[in-house]
C-alpha cells in the first residue's frame, strides 16, 4: 500500500480550527433549515486532503447518500479517499473528481449540499452560478493576504454581499485568528442557491 502524503499545513491550528468551526456550525444550522430525515448528497469543492469532510462526517448526524470530492490535485484526492475509507466501507458512495469546478455542471437532483472552503482561491463565481437552484451551500473565505488568495473578502458583510446575488443567505458567521506573525479572519455563510 502506498504511503499517505499530507502537507504539514493541513494540520495547522488555523486549518483544523476552521474545519471544526464549520462542522459545529453545520450541526447547529442543519436542524433549523433542512429536512433532517432526507439523505443528502455532499459535494465538497476544493476538498484538498479530505480533513474537512472527515471532521464534518465525524461530527454530524446527517446521513449522506453519496459524497463527491472535487480538487485540482490528484495526490490530494488520493489522500481524501484513504482518510474517508471508513464511510466508503459503511456503504456510502465516495467519488473523487480531478477537475476545475468552474467548468463543472452538477446534475440537477434534490437534496444536494455544496461546500466550498476555498472561495478565496477562486477567481470568480462561475462554479457557484453552475449549481442547481435549491441546493444547500456552505461557503468559507478569508481576509488573509497570501499569494494563492486571489479573491479575498474584507469583512463578513463584504463576503455576504459578494454572494447574496446567487444565494439566499440563512446564516453567516466569522472567526478571528491571531498569531505572533499574522492576524486574519475567516468568514462563513450557509444558504440556498437561488
Amino acid at each position: 500500500m502506498k504511503d499517505l502524503i499530507i502537507p504539514r499545513d493541513a494540520f495547522s491550528h488555523g486549518q483544523i480550527k476552521s474545519k471544526l468551526w464549520l462542522a459545529e456550525s453545520f450541526s447547529r444550522w442543519v436542524p433549523r433549515h433542512l429536512d433532517t430525515d432526507a439523505r443528502y448528497e455532499l459535494n465538497w469543492y476544493g476538498s484538498w486532503v479530505g480533513i474537512g469532510p472527515f471532521l464534518l462526517l465525524t461530527g454530524t448526524g446527517i446521513q449522506f447518500r453519496a459524497i463527491n470530492l472535487f480538487d485540482l490535485n490528484a495526490e490530494s484526492l488520493e489522500a481524501s479517499q484513504l482518510i474517508l475509507d471508513y464511510w466508503r466501507c459503511e456503504a456510502i458512495e465516495i467519488t473523487t473528481r480531478l477537475l476545475d469546478v468552474n467548468t463543472h455542471l452538477p446534475p440537477v437532483t434534490t437534496h444536494q449540499i455544496f461546500i466550498n472552503t476555498a472561495c478565496e482561491h477562486m477567481e470568480n463565481d462561475s462554479w457557484l452560478q453552475n449549481l442547481p437552484a435549491g441546493s444547500v451551500v456552505l461557503l468559507q473565505s478569508t481576509d488573509m493576504q497570501h499569494l494563492e488568495h486571489i479573491n479575498c473578502s474584507r469583512t463578513i458583510e463584504d463576503f455576504v454581499n459578494k454572494k447574496n446575488r446567487l444565494i439566499q443567505v440563512l446564516e453567516s458567521d466569522q472567526i478571528h485568528f491571531a498569531y505572533p506573525d499574522k492576524k486574519f479572519s475567516r468568514f462563513m455563510l450557509f444558504g440556498i442557491k437561488k
